[in-house]
């Protein structure tokens, strides 16, 4: 059985990581929409703006786990 700090603790790494995953995802949309205007590659910029999208709904998931 879990002690309450060690479960709390638990769901703060948690978060973090999701935090961490959103941050990257958002870095890569930046990168790719970048890249894929200077190289004029339409494919590029479609990753990055899925990107985009991906790290969109982990915030919207991370502020309804949050909410009080």
């Amino acid at each position: 059985m879990q002690i309450p700090d060690e479960k709390q603790e638990q769901n703060r790494i948690k978060l973090l990581q999701l935090k961490l995953a959103a941050v990257l995802l958002f870095v890569f949309f930046v990168a790719l929409v970048a890249f894929g205007q200077v190289l004029a590659n339409s494919i590029l910029t479609v990753a990055g703006l899925v990107c985009f999208t991906a790290a969109a709904g982990l915030i919207t998931y991370y502020m309804v786990l949050t909410q009080p």
